[in-house]
């Protein structure tokens, strides 16, 4: 079952089930006494994908979320790179789900078929099926590999579809492989990354901060955490791209807090980034537009404000250092 799996690192097989993981071992060991254990194991970008000839696909599952919530969790379902379908499950705490999707697939035509699982859940999967007798197998992954790091704006919070968070269309629209890495909740923590990976990026993306500003003691805590973040980032991947976001707009952006104001933030960011060859800097006020309509709290975009965001990443820096980077090749 897993050579079905895209974008996840690891698996582990739980009673039957496979859960698709996006972190390495010894991350996950990182992770586990901490309040940030839950959301390590989310399956933000991981999708299905393989091509068939099926009329439908059908997949049994089982779900973890964050205690004491309830989540509407959405598969976007693609063929050929086109959403045709979005089954959906409401599921409170934990529970099972199934569904059976209809394709617009013609036996003896086989097409490509993509399913991006929720990037808010821990996902088991305990069965999959296509139609008897039709053509499934693994598809072909990009040649190149994408992986975004950062916090819950990165992971995806709160898109509706999973397909729609800004790590998945920069994935798509450069046509990548997708890795990401990113923790709701989190912040700058060179502990965080593994130097012994097994997944080679060919461009990286940073968005921290926003839980920084919040969160850390004091702006000279927090420039030092995230100098060590970014410098030993490029200590690990000396010749791969890096570009670094700074935090988007959120409402209360002009509030003070004990690590100084919210541009206080983004210019330390800004000073880090000059000091690295290789890391390209964007300025995150630039991202989504300064309207609560594009946030689904005043904090997180939606669906919306996400494509905004990828957009605009691809525009103000990331599509140009991606194409500098093949130019180098």
């Amino acid at each position: 079952m897993e050579r079905f799996f895209r974008n996840a690192l690891d698996f582990q097989l739980v009673d039957g089930t496979v859960v698709p993981l996006r972190f390495s071992k010894a991350q996950m060991a990182y992770f586990e006494p901490t309040p940030y254990k839950f959301r390590s194991y989310n399956a933000a970008g991981i999708c299905l994908d393989f091509i068939t000839d099926s009329p439908f696909f059908r997949i049994s599952f089982r779900v973890k979320l964050k205690p004491g919530t309830s989540e509407r969790l959405y598969f976007d379902i693609f063929v050929d790179d086109q959403l045709v379908s979005f089954p959906a499950v409401l599921i409170s705490g934990k529970g099972t789900g199934d569904w059976t999707a209809e394709l617009p697939i013609c036996k003896g035509q086989p097409r490509r078929v993509t399913v991006y699982l929720p990037y808010q859940a821990r996902i088991a999967v305990e069965r999959m099926n296509v139609a008897e007798g039709s053509l499934w197998e693994p598809a072909e992954p990009y040649g190149k590999n994408l992986l975004c790091l950062g916090d819950s704006i990165t992971q995806g919070m709160s898109a509706a579809h999973p397909s729609s968070t800004y790590t998945v269309l920069l994935s798509r629209f450069l046509e990548m492989n997708l890795l990401n890495q990113a923790v709701s909740g989190y912040v700058f923590d060179p502990e965080t990354i593994d130097p012994e990976l097994p997944y080679r990026p060919d461009l990286i993306t940073v968005a921290y901060g926003t839980n920084d500003w919040t969160v850390i003691d004091s702006h000279e805590r927090f420039e030092e955490r995230a100098s060590a973040y970014i410098r030993k980032l490029t200590e690990m991947y000396p010749s791969v791209p890096i570009t670094v976001l700074s935090p988007v707009w959120r409402e209360d952006c002009d509030h003070v807090k004990r690590t100084g104001s919210f541009a206080d933030i983004h210019d330390t960011i800004e000073r880090i980034c000059r000091g690295f060859e290789t890391v390209r800097f964007i300025p995150g006020l630039k991202l989504t537009p300064h309207h609560p309509a594009f946030f689904t709290d005043g904090l997180h975009p939606n669906d919306e404000g996400f494509l905004h965001m990828a957009m605009n990443v691809l525009k103000l820096g990331l599509l140009h250092h991606e194409k500098s980077s093949l130019a180098r090749s």
